[in-house]
């Protein structure tokens, strides 16, 4: 390119990198970068992402960007390359070419993508013990980057998601990925799994569910009766003799049942 220089009757000034500003935008913050020849920014994963480059000239310079895949994009007057839900295919280097009848310059900003597995906040291992009828709270909350998808296993196989209803059973899942156990009773016992998945990898946990039967005694007591005034049977069981004699000597028996 040749050196620029004004003509005699030219009202023109040239595009200097000076002149280029980026600055990028994510869902979480906003970061101002200063000019450089290249320029490092990082985005997470499905965040919305925004380039800027303005420039000074006169004329006014005319923005255009050329993204990774080497396609030629024009935007709006004011620079701004914006990006929703940028994925691992929008990674690499974007450059903004500003120009005008002066000349050009350029200023190119790579943009690597960033992911966060999914962690599971509680133990990967537990064992829960209830009584029957009471309500369990099976806690699996996780955090990732996208934001992780939730789902539980139970020990039959059914498959549970968050919000959903299951007419017939007491099952249902919150939104922050708590199983809710309505009305336990023997047949909820067993392994309940959680899951949570998002691209970049899935994490586990399993709660072994105890429930314990609440048995109600009923008891049947059998007395007989004597004439021997001396011979009483009290309710709660007790056998009492009074003026023991020889006559009463031997074995007695006491016998409790009932209906299990």
């Amino acid at each position: 390119m040749k050196p620029w220089a004004p003509s005699e009757n030219a009202d023109v000034a040239p595009v200097t990198k000076e002149n280029i500003l980026a600055t990028t935008t994510t869902t979480t913050a906003l970061k101002s970068l200063t000019v450089h020849t290249h320029i490092e920014v990082t985005a997470y994963l499905g965040e919305t992402v925004q380039f800027e480059c303005q420039s000074q000239g006169h004329p006014q310079p005319r923005i255009t960007w050329v993204l990774p895949d080497r396609e030629i994009v024009s935007v709006l007057p004011n620079g701004t390359l914006h990006m929703k839900s940028v994925s691992h295919m929008d990674r690499g280097i974007y450059k903004c070419i500003a120009s005008n009848a002066a000349g050009a310059d350029t200023i190119s900003v790579r943009l690597t993508i960033a992911a966060l597995p999914p962690i599971i906040q509680q133990p990967r291992n537990e064992n829960i013990t209830l009584p029957e009828g009471s309500t369990a709270y099976l806690n699996c909350t996780a955090r990732g980057v996208p934001p992780p998808a939730i789902g539980w296993i139970t020990p039959g196989g059914m498959q549970l998601h968050p919000s959903q209803f299951i007419n017939g059973h007491n099952f249902f899942v919150f939104p922050n990925g708590t199983l809710y156990v309505r009305s336990l009773s023997p047949t909820d016992a067993g392994r309940y799994e959680c899951s949570v998945t998002n691209v970049v990898g899935t994490a586990w946990r399993a709660i072994i569910l105890t429930c314990t039967a609440i048995k109600i005694i009923i008891i049947f007591m059998i007395l007989y009766f004597s004439y021997d005034q001396r011979i009483k049977v009290s309710a709660n069981g007790t056998l009492s003799i009074v003026s023991v004699t020889e006559k009463d000597e031997g074995e007695y028996l006491c016998v409790v049942r009932n209906k299990i």
